[in-house]
């Protein structure tokens, strides 16, 4: 791979591989790394618990393939007595995960504000007592994760307290700390994530790449169907397959100069182990066809523009 497909990587959860209890079929780390690396892939998030490094096996695989860990998911709570004073549960498992991280040679620590709840099915509002927190809250997460040697960026993320462009908009403000784009979520979450590529080129750090059907998520909104259901029913389909406007997000942070991870972050249900050569893989191949197609395009435009500026 070469260009913009350099810097795509994989996701575990888009092997249906989710920190939330009872999620779905739960695939082995084995086949998941040995299916991304078939792609071409040579990169992935780490997965909840560190997935990839529980297994000795499969971390000692990655370790001497030349496939890297760069990032990792962790939730970090914001409710009632979960904050992360000196002493909390919530400040030393947010701890813990990033020694987890680090020690797989990951540079970035991807963080969503959180509640109580399991699952993402209650969307909790960052305002009064929650908003009046999150600066602290902020500020401990960023100094644990730089402590770890962890780039912290934080990821609106639907069902949490920072979901939306407002609540995003909230962090930048309160904090030096980037951010995640991830088109899907913002997208469910009622906004364009076109707008924050445009509004805070300069503060996205790390972009999850997911396509969304956007019937399914007005009846996720609305109240009609779980968030978990709807992705079972294929909430989120291959790229270049939904609404979500995966390409024009590429493009205006190409170019604005953007060169950090674009992981394909695909959430799906597995419902049992998959026949060989089938299964989540299927999706994948789809999508990295899509991105073949984007790189395509901006580069075909770059040649343009040059021999534009050539010809005056």
């Amino acid at each position: 791979m070469s260009g913009l497909l350099s810097r795509v990587a994989a996701a575990p959860i888009s092997w249906g591989v989710s920190e939330v209890p009872g999620w779905g079929h739960q695939m082995e780390p084995g086949r998941v790394l040995a299916e991304m690396q078939s792609l071409g892939i040579r990169a992935s998030e780490l997965g909840p618990d560190g997935f990839f490094a529980l297994d000795r096996e499969t971390a000692d695989r990655i370790e001497k393939s030349g496939f890297s860990i760069m990032a990792g998911f962790v939730p970090a709570p914001l409710s009632g007595d979960e904050g992360l004073a000196d002493g909390d549960a919530g400040r030393e498992e947010f701890d813990q995960a990033c020694v987890r991280l680090r020690g797989t040679g990951a540079g970035m620590v991807v963080i969503a504000i959180v509640s109580a709840a399991e699952g993402y099915e209650i969307r909790p509002r960052l305002e009064g007592a929650a908003l009046e927190r999150l600066p602290g809250h902020l500020a401990t997460l960023a100094a644990i994760a730089t402590a770890h040697d962890l780039r912290p960026v934080v990821h609106p993320h639907y069902g949490t307290y920072v979901e939306n462009l407002q609540d995003a908009g909230l962090v930048l403000e309160n904090s030096d700390m980037g951010i995640c784009l991830d088109t899907g979520h913002m997208a469910l979450a009622g906004d364009d994530p076109v707008k924050l590529a445009v509004l805070a080129a300069d503060r996205v750090q790390h972009v999850h790449l997911k396509d969304l059907d956007a019937r399914l998520a007005a009846r996720v909104r609305d109240g009609e169907i779980a968030y978990h259901e709807a992705v079972r029913q294929g909430l989120y389909p291959p790229l270049g397959r939904g609404d979500a406007g995966v390409g024009d997000v590429i493009s205006v942070l190409e170019a604005a100069g953007y060169d950090g991870w674009y992981v394909i972050e695909q959430d799906v249900v597995v419902e049992g182990e998959p026949a060989t050569g089938h299964g989540p893989i299927e999706g994948q191949r789809e999508s990295l066809r899509f991105l073949l197609g984007i790189e395509e395009t901006i580069n075909a435009a770059k040649s343009d523009h040059a021999t534009s500026r050539g010809d005056a």
